[in-house]
């Protein structure tokens, strides 16, 4: 099995979704930066991993799955007033994500 990671931009007004793929000399971004809600992501994630033959059905199914998991945890942690967002990365280690920025 690859190593597939879900990376994540987790932003006030936006959560960036892209995909990457980790190598012995690095990450190899497979995708790139799809921001929700303000386009589709989990579907343009889907279009993107779907035309890459050489990803299985089941790991394409464990990323999207992971993508919807973070989305709701995103929205769930969203605020409308002028508090910090919490950023749950003790958890978001365990289902392997990486979360590269956070305004």
């Amino acid at each position: 099995m690859q190593r597939l990671k879900l990376q994540t931009l987790w932003l006030d007004g936006s959560l960036g979704l892209a995909v990457n793929q980790e190598t012995s000399s690095g990450n190899l971004p497979l995708t790139p930066y799809y921001f929700w809600p303000v386009s589709e992501a989990w579907e343009q994630i889907q279009f993107e991993l779907t035309s890459k033959p050489w990803i299985t059905k089941e790991e394409r199914i464990q990323l999207l799955n992971l993508a919807v998991d973070v989305m709701n945890t995103w929205q769930q942690n969203r605020t409308t007033s002028n508090e910090k967002i919490i950023i749950p990365n003790g958890q978001f280690k365990k289902m392997d994500v990486k979360i590269i920025g956070a305004s």
